[in-house]
């Protein structure tokens, strides 16, 4: 609401702008209201098609930025895994029960996730216990992984 709702309003100002330019055959303010349209209506649209490519990741980006150092903190104080698994917690749980993506914040001491984060690719990487969707790279040594829907780390495990 806090971000459709004003760009819906520019998007109309800009529409009778342009509309009322045309009527009064303004061609300058016509291509001048074109203009800031068409970079009004791009920038939400970059972000969408963006999100739909790579779901989670923007609010993912965000909430690192806000609160790595209380992430940091708790994964580094989970044990050590008997079967070799990396350090991890479950970060975001999102959808419905039917159609939930887990999100888990995973530390990889010797970076072995970097490959798998730059192919965005899915598959089954050393220390993760089942196939994944995605793996994303947060900074060295942090990567989110996206499970497919329905699975979690114990249930793989």
């Amino acid at each position: 609401m806090f971000v459709i709702l004003p760009i819906l309003v520019v998007v109309m100002i800009l529409i009778v702008r342009l509309i009322l330019a045309a009527i009064y055959r303004d061609r300058q303010q016509a291509l001048q209201s074109l203009s800031w349209l068409t970079i009004v209506l791009a920038i939400p649209m970059t972000f969408y098609l963006y999100e739909r490519q790579h779901p989670l990741a923007i609010h993912e980006t965000v909430e690192w930025w806000k609160s790595s150092r209380e992430y940091k903190d708790t994964v580094l104080a989970e044990g050590t895994s008997v079967n070799g698994d990396l350090k991890h917690i479950e970060w975001e749980f999102m959808g419905p029960s039917f159609a939930a993506t887990t999100v888990y914040l995973v530390f990889d001491p010797s970076d072995s996730l970097a490959a798998a984060a730059k192919s965005h690719q899915p598959g089954k990487f050393a220390g993760l216990p089942c196939k994944v969707y995605e793996v994303r790279r947060l900074e060295s040594r942090w990567y989110a992984v996206v499970f497919y829907r329905d699975e979690t780390w114990d249930e793989c495990s």
